[in-house]
């Protein structure tokens, strides 16, 4: 059983690290991706990191660790289908949502379970915080690669 010390102490250790900068983040992507510009590049991972910071507002905190597995799945994926243009120009928002979806159901299936198991735990908020948080990085993704309003 978790003390309240530990929990405290892991909540101040959350608080007390910063999220990355898009700029810092996105030398891990260097090389790596064919078809997104290193301007997109920071732009989708200002928009990734951003909504990391969202769901802290509601207690969900991300390691280094899983907040990379989230920039690095979402930015292969986008690259995979031929970068920005390629997607705007040749697929529809609804089907590569869809896509994705499906692909970010299988990708982080033990983080979903994880982050479910720890919120049954606790009596206040959503059990499926984390399925929530990838929900909102796809749409606030998804929006800015289509470019429509949030």
């Amino acid at each position: 059983m978790e003390n309240r010390g530990d929990r405290i102490t892991s909540v101040f250790d959350h608080f007390a690290r910063p999220l990355p900068r898009p700029e810092a983040e996105a030398n891990k992507f260097l090389g790596d991706l064919k078809h997104l510009s290193q301007q997109e590049v920071r732009d989708l991972l200002k928009i990734i990191i951003d909504q990391a910071g969202e769901s802290r507002k509601y207690g969900l905190y991300l390691n280094g660790k899983l907040l990379e597995k989230e920039e690095r799945f979402f930015l292969t994926i986008l690259d995979s289908l031929g970068g920005i243009s390629t997607i705007v120009n040749g697929h529809r928002f609804e089907d590569v949502e869809r896509a994705i979806s499906d692909m970010e159901s299988a990708y982080f299936e033990p983080e979903l379970r994880e982050f479910y198991a720890k919120f049954s735990k606790k009596k206040d908020g959503a059990k499926t915080r984390y399925n929530a948080h990838l929900s909102s990085v796809r749409g606030a993704v998804l929006n800015a690669v289509f470019n429509k309003p949030a």
